[in-house]
């Protein structure tokens, strides 16, 4: 993958938001030994271990947002 130099970026070197863009990059650590777990449970549903990633991330955050609410 090649890096894009001409890419804007702000004073601390980092790259700037697009405006247009719809969502945000982010990485994702996790522990060596569930990374296969999770890499098979993304095959068996035939998605990318990124869309897993999401899909997991999106159901915590509207769970835990419905919780929070029904305080």
């Amino acid at each position: 993958m090649a890096i894009n130099r001409s890419a804007p970026r702000d004073d601390r070197g980092r790259l700037l938001e697009r405006p247009d863009s719809l969502s945000k990059q982010i990485g994702l650590r996790l522990p060596k030994n569930i990374l296969p777990k999770f890499e098979q449970l993304a095959e068996q549903k035939g998605l990318s271990i990124s869309e897993l990633s999401r899909i997991a991330v999106m159901e915590w955050l509207d769970t835990h947002q419905e919780q929070e609410g029904s305080q």
